[in-house]
């Protein structure tokens, strides 16, 4: 399973709990507190963003088991609570041949859902559900009700200044 935290993601995470012991998980970073709230612990959360205020997403997994598969560029807070359970996901943009020539770089899109679906798809998986990858707004929303708050509050400004709705 692949969760992005679109506004559909909410509509699956009940469904999940009986099939996880069948199913690996990757999830993009703001719908984990989500999973976590409803007692589903991702195999691997994935956390591309730059920005400091991405530490708030991860905040709550002091608990989390998972792996955080993460850009090396993210603020050095966001990996604390992963007790170097971590793996650094080189992209294939130009940053990162800037920061590290000849390092050899994956594919995985600029946002964290689409670095989940890599991450399963460079993992092997062969069959793989995605929910919550909507691309889309419902009723003026762009993001779950389950995702971080700051997911939101990302959009919202986004909106107000014009720009992208990545936190």
């Amino acid at each position: 399973l692949v969760i992005g935290s679109g506004p559909s993601a909410s509509d699956y995470l009940d469904q999940i709990p009986p099939i996880r012991h069948a199913v690996r998980i990757f999830c993009a970073d703001p719908i984990l507190p989500g999973l976590l709230a409803r007692g589903i612990v991702p195999d691997y959360v994935c956390a591309i963003e730059r920005e400091a205020n991405i530490t708030r997403v991860l905040a709550g997994s002091a608990k989390c088991t998972s792996t955080l598969i993460a850009s090396p560029v993210v603020e050095r807070d966001c990996i604390k609570n992963w007790a170097g359970n971590v793996l650094f996901w080189w992209s294939a943009d130009d940053l990162y041949r800037w920061i590290a020539p000849g390092v050899r770089s994956m594919a995985s899109g600029r946002s964290s859902g689409a670095l989940a679906l890599a991450a399963a798809l460079h993992a092997g998986c062969t069959r793989i559900c995605l929910g919550g990858h909507d691309l889309a707004y419902r009723n003026g929303v762009s993001h779950a009700a389950d995702a971080h708050e700051i997911a939101h509050s990302a959009h919202l400004r986004a909106e107000s200044e014009g720009g992208t709705t990545d936190p």
